[in-house]
């Protein structure tokens, strides 16, 4: 049985289809996740993704990216946990983009799901929901 927490299934099922990326991954619908895809396409994680519905049931495909062969995901780790919520303002966010700029930190605010440079920008801070490596 899978988890109730949508977002790490989709992180893990879109890393674990390391070897297939001509086959899109499909996972389950939320708008927590389509909110983190469309940020992983914005910064070039993922081609692209499709919702597709089918016997009014909402499901998303998926299709990775490569770059010369190799993939473009390497790792993620989860922040916030349905146990634990992470909660940063703007000044502790500041801090993290100049831990790691390499890795995409995506952060949920007021304004929407988006990056840690974008909440920065923009002045905000919220739940802090994943890295991807």
């Amino acid at each position: 049985m899978a988890g109730k927490y949508l977002l790490g299934n989709m992180l893990s099922a879109i890393y674990n289809k390391n070897c297939f990326y001509d086959v899109p991954v499909n996972v389950v619908y939320s708008n927590l996740c389509a909110g983190v895809l469309v940020e992983m396409q914005k910064y070039g994680y993922i081609n692209k993704f499709d919702v597709v519905e089918k016997e009014n049931k909402k499901s998303i495909d998926v299709y990775l990216r490569t770059v010369n062969g190799v993939k473009n995901i390497n790792s993620f780790k989860l922040i916030s946990k349905p146990g634990r919520r992470i909660y940063n303002s703007v000044d502790e966010l500041k801090k993290k983009v100049a831990y790691n700029p390499y890795s995409l930190i995506l952060v949920s605010t007021s304004k929407g799901i988006m990056a840690i440079a974008d909440a920065v920008e923009q002045s905000v801070g919220g739940e802090v929901l994943c890295e991807i490596f």
